[in-house]
């Protein structure tokens, strides 16, 4: 039997598909936007594999196009199977699917005055159009308003091989509706020259003369890995967790703890949106929820060795329902790796004559994704000394506008004549279902203050989900102490791990914009929830065409108390992204996160016992 925590297996998959199928709630002519795990419960003790509470549960979105109607259904899966629930979600707009993409472009492909307007730039062509449907950042247009519509992003190939971005097309305003599949706007606010730069040309063999190999490098563990992976259940040292696969959040965690006590239940990253700063008339638009529109499990990458992943690697394969209704599997979705991590502490007595050393080692759980330009790394490390550590990697291609010859932007960076490389922001939100030694839990937040000539810690307690806190604040080493005062270190303080940020920044979108009001959960770094298994995402559940402020704002509004409670922690970072020459043609990696550290959690360095390295000479 599956345990509580697995994701859906491709079995259950099918299973599920089949209920949803007979029962009528999924036909031809409907959109299965998501199939997950329903996680019924909170607790494993909870679960009970005698009672229906003990079944194992999926969760479908479906969408159907001939009401405009999204859909929830809960099923059961296994002896008990049949659809338990059914109900339509007033308003919603499901996330888009990727039927809905390949029909909409090629409608558009289809239409006459899109082909006219292409023409009048000299593309007639249209193999090496590039076309990406996005969801509008914007409210629509407002005859559009209440249909399920999306935007065309262009671009021109010179050949199969090229770069597309390197090519952008302006001018050009061109509305899909994706029931219909019909173009419902074309506007041509002028003709701009297509930039011809042969600079964005990305291929091994098409960047000219490569540099000289650098020295094999190879990373070795001639006893094998040093951990121990039973289907979804990972040990490693102290550590002991579940991995879990989402279809719209990627990769998560569960039921972390640490020489079996317990820190975090469940650890995902939650959404992810990226705001454009460019106004004109055809990028205005460009922002987009990776998570909530899209769906970040659907564009997983297959990880290969040597590149992506280096070392000793062991991979996970993810199932996963497509929206006809097919079950799929995505390979080597998830990587699972070891890394040296450098020193971890030392100490040198020259009187005694001793030193002592010992190296940090990292456990790596990966999985890296491409959305259209973008690739978004998603890597969680643990450590020997009980840290957790969330790190977004960002590369591959900058979205691009065209200019007209000779301009400049007040809103991008000049890559070539013509390429304007949009100025931007990265936003992710870390949904941190906390347990810290068993819980209850009470989060505090702690800064730092001079003290005439000393300085002291300032510690004020969130009583409420309101509480008027959340910003980053780097000058006074701001952080956020999440504690359980039933529990006492050596020292009388309660058991405690802190949230210690990373890189940051403050959101540039106006809040009473159409955008600053769907992304109103960045006008804070840091807000604490009680649990409610019906909050899960800090836009909302469906953010697709949704003018209004849902998710964390409107939560908080209802004031409960998070004092020795169940808490849900939520964090959000984002990176600013002014692009450089040098992130073009494919940016270098840029990196941000956070980390969770024990402090107080144990009653001395967790890591003082562990054993000098075989073959190291640590220790006169």
């Amino acid at each position: 039997m599956s345990h509580p925590l697995d994701p859906l297996s491709r079995d259950e998959l099918v299973s599920a598909i089949s209920t949803l199928r007979a029962a009528g709630a999924l036909t031809d002519g409907r959109r299965l936007v998501s199939l997950v795990l329903h996680e019924a419960v909170k607790r494993e003790s909870d679960w009970d594999p005698g009672t229906i509470a003990g079944e194992r549960l999926a969760f479908a979105v479906i969408f159907d196009p001939s009401r405009s109607e999204t859909r929830e259904c809960v099923v059961a899966i296994g002896g008990q199977a049949g659809v338990i629930s059914d109900r339509a979600v007033p308003g919603a707009q499901a996330a888009f699917v990727l039927s809905e993409y390949e029909h909409g472009i090629a409608a558009m492909k289809a239409d006459l005055r899109v082909r006219d307007a292409l023409a009048l730039r000299g593309l007639t062509d249209l193999e090496l159009l590039h076309v990406e449907l996005w969801p509008f950042g914007d409210a629509p247009p407002p005859e559009l308003a209440g249909r399920r519509v999306a935007w065309c992003a262009l671009w021109r190939r010179d050949d199969a091989t090229d770069n597309a971005y390197a090519h952008p097309i302006r001018g050009l305003e061109v509305i899909v509706d994706v029931i219909a599949f019909e173009v419902v706007r074309v506007l041509d606010h002028g003709v701009v020259e297509i930039p011809s730069s042969s600079d964005g040309r990305w291929l091994t063999e098409e960047v000219g003369e490569l540099r000289p190999p650098g020295a094999r490098l190879e990373v070795v563990q001639p006893d094998g890995v040093g951990f121990r992976l039973e289907g979804w259940s990972l040990e490693w040292e102290a550590w002991t967790l579940r991995i879990g696969f989402h279809q719209r959040e990627g990769l998560t965690l569960h039921a972390l703890a640490f020489d079996g006590r317990p820190i975090c239940y469940r650890a995902s990253i939650a959404e992810l949106v990226i705001p454009y700063a460019d106004p004109d008339s055809t990028t205005y638009k460009k922002s987009a929820f990776d998570t909530g529109e899209y769906g970040l499990g659907h564009y997983v990458n297959a990880l290969e060795l040597g590149c992506d992943c280096l070392g000793e690697i062991v991979y996970l394969d993810v199932d996963l329902a497509t929206d006809t209704g097919r079950v799929v599997t995505l390979p080597n979705a998830i990587c699972l790796h070891e890394e040296d991590h450098g020193l971890l502490w030392k100490h040198v007595d020259s009187e005694i004559g001793r030193t002592e050393v010992r190296r940090s080692r990292r456990l790596v759980i990966s999985s890296i994704v491409t959305v259209d330009n973008y690739e978004y790394g998603y890597f969680w490390y643990l450590y020997r000394d009980g840290t957790i550590e969330f790190e977004a990697k960002l590369t591959g291609i900058v979205l691009t506008a065209a200019m007209a010859p000779g301009a400049e932007s007040a809103y991008g960076t000049t890559l070539a004549p013509g390429i304007n490389a949009m100025y931007h922001q990265h936003f992710f939100c870390a949904r941190l279902d906390m347990d810290v030694d068993g819980g209850p839990n009470t989060v505090s937040e702690v800064h730092s203050e001079e003290l005439g000539d000393a300085f002291t810690q300032v510690a004020r307690v969130l009583e409420r989900e309101d509480d008027d806190a959340g910003l980053v604040d780097p000058l006074r080493a701001r952080h956020w102490k999440i504690a359980n005062h039933s529990r006492r270190n050596a020292a009388g303080g309660p058991v405690a791990y802190k949230l210690a940020p990373g890189q940051n920044v403050r959101s540039f979108t106006r809040p009473e914009s159409a955008m600053g009001r769907r992304v109103a959960f960045c006008e804070r770094h840091f807000w604490v929830t009680p649990f409610d298994s019906d909050e899960r995402w800090p836009a909302g559940a469906y953010p697709n065409l949704n003018p209004a402020t849902d998710g964390l704002p409107r939560w908080v509004g209802k004031r409960r108390s998070v004092v020795d409670t169940d808490v849900v922690c939520w964090y959000v970072f984002g990176a600013h992204h002014v692009p450089r020459l040098e992130d073009w043609p494919v940016m270098p990696v840029e990196h941000l996160g956070f980390a969770l550290r024990p402090d107080g959690f144990f009653d001395r360095s967790p890591a003082i016992n562990l054993p000098p390295e075989p073959g190291h000479r640590c220790h006169s």
